[in-house]
């Protein structure tokens, strides 16, 4: 949404103040611009966009962006009435392009692992999963960090993370 602002205010530089913008191709370097002490310059890198040219680089980004997507299935909470053996909902939703795997962290640190997966497809997940370590009762603010990969299992394609929050019982 930024570079859409940037870009819009761009165009709206070029349409004001026509002089600093060489018309001759589309896509136009604006020169640079001395302003009162305090006060932002125009960048002499800038680019000034058409219409045609601004829609373009739109549609690119949105199909850039249809590629990088990744759809999160899961529910917030993992529960363990032992510490070591969870119930969860965390699935590769049908409509992601690509494999994952999940690691689990008891906390924000990424010190302790609790879980690592094996490759997932999309369309399938897990219910439970066994903790690498045994939690003490209590609630945990866990992350989560779903990894996506391309059809050769080696290179990673999209990664993020949320939190997941973990509910050992009184055991």
């Amino acid at each position: 949404i930024a570079l859409i602002i940037l870009v819009a205010v761009l165009v709206l530089r070029k349409d004001a103040d026509s002089e600093n913008v060489d018309s001759a191709s589309a896509d136009t370097t604006i020169s640079q611009q001395t302003l009162a002490p305090g006060v932002l310059m125009y960048d002499a890198n800038a680019i000034a966009l058409t219409e045609d040219s601004l829609q373009a680089r739109v549609d690119e980004m949105f199909e850039r962006a249809k590629e990088g997507t990744m759809t999160l299935q899961f529910q917030n909470t993992a529960i363990s009435a032992d510490g070591v053996n969870f119930t969860c909902k965390i699935g590769n939703a049908i409509n992601n392009n690509y494999d994952m795997y999940i690691n689990i962290y008891k906390d924000s640190t990424l010190e302790e692992q609790i879980l690592l997966t094996a490759l997932i497809p999309p369309g399938s997940g897990i219910e439970s999963f066994q903790s690498e370590i045994q939690l003490d009762p209590g609630n945990y603010e866990a992350v989560m960090v779903l990894t996506q990969v391309e059809d050769d299992h080696a290179t990673l394609h999209a990664q993020l993370s949320v939190v997941l929050n973990l509910v050992v019982e009184n055991y």
